[in-house]
């Protein structure tokens, strides 16, 4: 007997919206325990900034300061997120982040997945009837799983285009599991211009 996908259509909450996500860590890392994938890079974070992208409705941008820089070197990194969550506890299932860690290359996307996918087998990304780009995750915590995909331009052109982005997966069971994340107000969020410094 085939088994039915457990499929998980990501109902968006505006994250400002929620007590208890706007407070960042001294160290990068935003109250979920999610470290921005640049927060490193130049000095350590003194501050930190949430809000929501102008134009949509449910991307929002954070930026981490960095403090001890020098004239010339990078002053913040900025990513712009879409999160989904458990409407009655504020649970996280599910986080997209995308930013440039280094100014002049490629954009990287970075996955907050729940716990409980097989780690051994890739996991599957589908954008509207594109072929389908295999990951794996990376590590797993206590808060989810992270996986990393580097977004060259052709894949961000098509992400831009997109109107639903799919990762599909095992769960540890043996049941395969579907994640599908609305992307119509990703190309406006991407224009952001404190993205890319």
């Amino acid at each position: 007997m085939q088994k039915k996908p457990i499929l998980i259509v990501v109902a968006l909450i505006v994250v400002l919206a929620l007590a208890g996500f706007f407070i960042f860590g001294n160290k990068g890392k935003t109250s979920s325990g999610h470290k921005m994938a640049g927060a490193s890079g130049a000095g350590s974070a003194v501050t930190a900034e949430v809000k929501p992208v102008d134009g949509t409705k449910s991307w929002v941008l954070r930026c981490d300061k960095f403090k001890d820089v020098k004239e010339g070197q990078r002053q913040e990194y900025c990513e712009v997120f879409i999160r989904a969550l458990v409407k009655d506890t504020g649970q996280r299932i599910f986080e997209f982040a995308v930013g440039y860690p280094e100014a002049d290359k490629a954009a990287r996307g970075v996955f907050i997945l729940p716990l409980g996918l097989v780690l051994d087998s890739p996991l599957s990304l589908k954008l509207d009837g594109q072929p389908p780009l295999a990951f794996k995750i990376r590590y797993c915590t206590g808060d989810g799983c992270y996986a990393f995909v580097t977004l060259d331009d052709a894949l961000l052109g098509k992400l831009r285009s997109s109107k639903a982005l799919a990762i599909e997966g095992s769960a540890q069971n043996g049941q395969p599991v579907k994640l599908e994340i609305p992307m119509d107000e990703f190309a406006k969020a991407m224009v952001e211009p404190r993205l890319k410094p």
